[in-house]
C-alpha cells in the first residue's frame, strides 16, 4: 500500500497521505475546518486534495501513446471520408 485516502464528508475534502509520512503511527487526526490550535495539528494539511501525488512520474501530457478516445475516434468514419466514398 502506498497511500492512505481519507474522505472528510462534512468538509467534502480528501486527504491522500503517503504511507511513508505516517511512520509507525496507528492513528492520525485531520483538521480540515480549523486553524492550527494544537501542537501537531495540521501535519497532514499538505496532503489535502493532493491528487498530484497519484500521477505517474513517467507521465507527460504530450505522450505519444494515444488515449482511448483517440483510438476510438480513429476507427470511426469521418464525414469527409464518407462523402468521398459516396
Amino acid at each position: 500500500m502506498d497511500f492512505v485516502a481519507a474522505f472528510v464528508a462534512k468538509h467534502d475534502t480528501w486527504y491522500l497521505i503517503p504511507m511513508e509520512s505516517l511512520g509507525q503511527k496507528k492513528n492520525i487526526h485531520l483538521y480540515p475546518g480549523k486553524q492550527r490550535r494544537k501542537r501537531g495539528a495540521g501535519l497532514y494539511q499538505q496532503y489535502r486534495e493532493a491528487w498530484h501525488l497519484l500521477m505517474d512520474q513517467n507521465y507527460t501530457e504530450r505522450s505519444t501513446t494515444p488515449t482511448v478516445a483517440q483510438r476510438f475516434d480513429s476507427q470511426l468514419p469521418h464525414s469527409s471520408q464518407t462523402q468521398t466514398q459516396a
